[in-house]
């Protein structure tokens, strides 16, 4: 993960920052988590600076890292989600928190 430490993902999840035992799969949360905002924004995320040659790179900011941390959050509650049942959507706040600095391809 490059935007979300595990330490912001458990106090995100109501995780005791000792408990270890579910530190793969909230790792996992994480990467999952990152992809599906990149790819939602349809532009590259960098930590610091955007390079020269990037036309479309986004520096990360607090709201899309709150986005982020909203999705992880989502796929830990619902980690049990029903095989067949209807897809699962981006959750209102986080495609608000977003909406802003995403690129729509046309």
């Amino acid at each position: 993960m490059r935007f979300l430490t595990l330490e912001m993902i458990k106090r995100q999840c109501r995780i005791e920052l000792d408990d270890s035992e579910e530190d793969e799969s909230l790792t996992f949360y994480g990467k999952a988590a990152e992809a599906v905002v990149v790819n939602h924004l349809n532009r590259p995320l960098y930590v610091e600076a955007v390079p020269e040659n990037e036309s479309s790179g986004l520096v990360m900011s607090d709201d899309i890292r709150m986005a982020m941390l909203l999705l992880v959050s989502d796929f830990y509650e619902n980690r049990g989600h029903a095989p067949g049942s209807a897809p699962h959507k981006l959750p209102f706040v986080a495609r608000q928190l977003l909406a802003p600095y995403r690129i729509i391809a046309i």
